[in-house]
């Protein structure tokens, strides 16, 4: 498990696996995007970390962190990642 970021309250922590069962089982039609494990060089080559007024050189290097992310994800490497989106949806009808 990673430390929360710098930037984060010092009452942040990460969900535990128990917490994420808990959601999901309220969202069953549901999916989670792993991010953060390369791109964390964000904070070195972004200007204040806004992308749109990087360099070019700026933006491939930050474009390629995250492709990478998305390789070593995608290979199951999930516990690399220092944010993850979840994304759930519910059946009306079940209510």
């Amino acid at each position: 498990m990673l430390l929360p970021a710098p930037d984060a309250t010092p009452d942040e922590r990460p969900l535990e696996p128990k917490e994420i069962e808990t959601i999901i089982s309220v969202f069953p039609k549901s999916e989670l995007r792993f991010f953060g494990f390369f791109a964390r060089v964000a904070r070195l080559v972004l200007p204040n970390g806004k992308y749109e007024r990087a360099s070019g050189a700026r933006k491939l290097i930050f474009r390629i962190a995250a492709l990478c992310d998305q390789g070593i994800f995608a290979v199951g490497l999930k516990p690399l990642a220092s944010q993850v989106v979840f994304f759930g949806w519910f059946n009306r009808s079940v209510q």
